[in-house]
């Protein structure tokens, strides 16, 4: 009867170390899972900035050469201009300083809006990731306090 009993217990406390192990297994493989995952999110989060930053590094050398196209075609038509109607100078210069004027606050506003835009966006992007390794952090703790 002492044999039996001590079998069983001897048979409980395999059943017990199995478990033990299968658990910790699965804990492990979960772990790398979510290190796997945060990695990846990590990589996206990384490369949705730079495609940002370089769209908006476009977007500035686009409105750059625009303004500089725009400011090309003013002058060209301003030097025809005073060619052909010297008595009106004076009139037609205030003309184009004004539109001139009107270009580079249009450029300074639709560049400081795309700033905008980008900087929310990095913002937005680095909330997602600061809350993404939030929650692996809880994930890790949770797993730990279950191990011990």
């Amino acid at each position: 009867a002492a044999e039996l009993a001590s079998a069983k217990e001897m048979l409980t406390l395999e059943k017990d170390h199995e478990s033990s192990s299968f658990l910790a297994s699965a804990l492990r493989e979960q772990d790398a899972e979510n290190a796997s995952a945060r990695r990846d999110l990590e990589a996206a989060h990384t490369s949705a900035l730079e495609d940002v930053r370089a769209q908006h590094a476009g977007d500035v050398s686009r409105l750059k050469e625009a303004h500089e196209a725009s400011l090309a075609i003013a002058s060209e038509a301003l030097r025809q201009r005073e060619e052909e109607h010297t008595s009106n100078l004076d009139d037609r210069e205030a003309a184009h300083a004004t539109a001139l004027e009107d270009l580079r606050g249009q450029h300074a506003g639709d560049v400081s809006r795309l700033k905008e835009a980008d900087d929310a966006r990095v913002a937005e992007l680095e909330a997602q990731r600061d809350a993404h390794a939030a929650e692996l952090r809880a994930e890790r703790e949770a797993h730990a306090a279950e191990l011990h």
